[in-house]
């Protein structure tokens, strides 16, 4: 069965704004994320790279960039990145943060010949990428003397709740006042495989295409445990509902493998060789995802009996094809042998993402309820890149900023970047690149009770670019 509890609020930098969503639909939205990494350099300007598009990256961001490198690229890549969650919830803080390195791109580009007779040249690309691989932790606990997650649970009728006689047709007695413990644990990877073709029509203008193929995977584990530390539930019923608990834990797991193909196509001019326009479209992607969901619950009663729960045996598997949002992008440079400033500007429709032949009362919800919940989002880049004279080193730098999709959420994410690179020799070059992400929300555990966060991710990478 596909889950229905989920639910998320966001919080601006202005006030508090809150936005119920079914989970289905937040991980329609984080599937449609575009911030990838294809090689170090690009990393280090950010969105704003869309107005440069010279080397093997313009593969991901815009395949008619391709004619702007005349000669074959290859590109690999490697970074660190770290996850650090600060979490605010019944006037505590938690801080947790992970961990990981992972092997970021390969990619390769390179002119080709149509025939030996004529001297029209394509330009062909490839490019694998899997730098959304992540892993992140939320920890917080608290005293709760407004209310309770069996209450909340129970009042909906819950199967883990009835079958653990902790409520009978809706009604509880455990009302508040529990120590509550929650901890989430989100993980996944996302493999992207591009195939671009690109060529150049008329007197600085070039167009070009791609085909994306993604894979990869995300799991959910949230465990949320009650306990009655201040002893208050102690009278015994001969009959459900039970109320003389001693601790309660209640885990929710689900885990996602989908696949995903997209097509992009690309237009870029070149004005005097200073001035560089582009204009991208990126088609919206078919999604197939295939999700097992598992839930389990484990009631301990003051005499030391217990109650369990799983939902082992049940339909826990789900297939649905999702058709994610297409977008829009526009990018401008000016260049000069030893200065680059570059901008880009791109619009995303998310109320497009709809789920494909939804037949079911629950999916024609989804679908409308996404029409009305999500907004266009508007991601902004500005970025720069000089080569200082009679040095190897060249330093480069952006800054990208995209609006909530979530409507009437005024808030935005913000990302840093900035990279140098050393030509070692005229053919090679060694890039590295650090990014800072930050971002506010909160989420709702359940009805009114919401966790404050605060994200930031670090990212720093190497790079080996070889032109031949």
């Amino acid at each position: 069965m596909i889950r229905k509890t989920l639910l998320i609020v966001l919080i601006t930098t202005s006030g508090l704004y809150s936005q119920s969503i079914d989970g289905t639909i937040l991980d329609a939205i984080r599937y449609s994320s575009d911030d990838k990494i294809v090689n170090t350099r690009s990393a280090g300007l950010g969105f704003s790279y869309m107005g440069i598009l010279n080397d093997v990256a313009s593969i991901h961001f815009n395949p008619a960039g391709l004619v702007l490198n005349n000669k074959t690229e290859i590109s690999v890549g490697y970074n660190h990145q770290s996850n650090s969650i600060q979490s605010k919830y019944l006037g505590n803080t938690s801080n947790t943060t992970d961990n990981d390195f992972n092997l970021t791109n390969i990619s390769i580009s390179s002119p080709v010949k149509a025939n030996y007779q004529n001297m029209d040249l394509y330009y062909i690309g490839v490019s694998y990428s899997n730098s959304l691989n992540f892993n992140q932790f939320t920890e917080i606990e608290g005293l709760n003397t407004n209310n309770s997650y069996i209450q909340s649970e129970s009042k909906q009728e819950r199967n883990w709740t009835e079958k653990t006689y902790l409520s009978q047709n809706g009604v509880t007695y455990i009302n508040d006042s529990l120590y509550q413990e929650y901890k989430l644990t989100e993980s996944g990877n996302n493999h992207d495989l591009t195939f671009a073709l690109a060529s150049e029509y008329f007197n600085g203008f070039a167009f070009g295409g791609s085909i994306n193929f993604a894979f990869g995977s995300y799991k959910y584990v949230r465990y949320l445990d009650e306990s009655d530390t201040e002893e208050i539930y102690q009278e015994e019923y001969e009959e459900p509902p039970y109320s003389d608990i001693n601790e309660v834990y209640h885990t929710l797991e689900y885990e996602h493998n989908y696949t995903s193909i997209s097509f992009n196509l690309g237009l870029v001019y070149t004005y005097e060789d200073y001035y560089r326009f582009s204009l991208n479209l990126n088609t919206p992607a078919n999604m197939r995802i295939e999700e097992y969901f598992y839930e389990e619950a484990e009631v301990i009663f003051d005499d030391n009996s217990r109650n369990k729960y799983s939902n082992v045996g049940d339909d826990n598997t789900s297939i649905f094809d999702v058709l994610l949002p297409w977008s829009i992008s526009i990018g401008s440079s000016y260049n000069s042998d030893e200065l680059t400033l570059s901008a880009a500007f791109q619009f995303k429709n998310y109320p497009d993402i709809e789920f494909i032949d939804a037949q079911s009362e629950y999916f024609l919800d989804l679908n409308d309820n996404m029409y009305r919940t999500l907004d266009g989002s508007m991601k902004f880049g500005l970025g720069a890149e000089y080569h200082i004279p009679y040095t190897i080193i060249q330093l480069r730098g952006g800054a990208t900023f995209e609006s909530s999709p979530i409507n009437n959420n005024n808030s935005f994410t913000r990302l840093y970047s900035g990279g140098v690179g050393l030509f070692l020799i005229e053919s090679l070059r060694v890039d590295f690149f650090g990014q800072l992400f930050e971002t506010e929300k909160s989420m709702y555990i359940y009805d009114s009770q919401l966790i404050n966060t605060e994200k930031t991710i670090y990212k720093l990478g190497m790079g080996v670019t070889y032109r031949y």
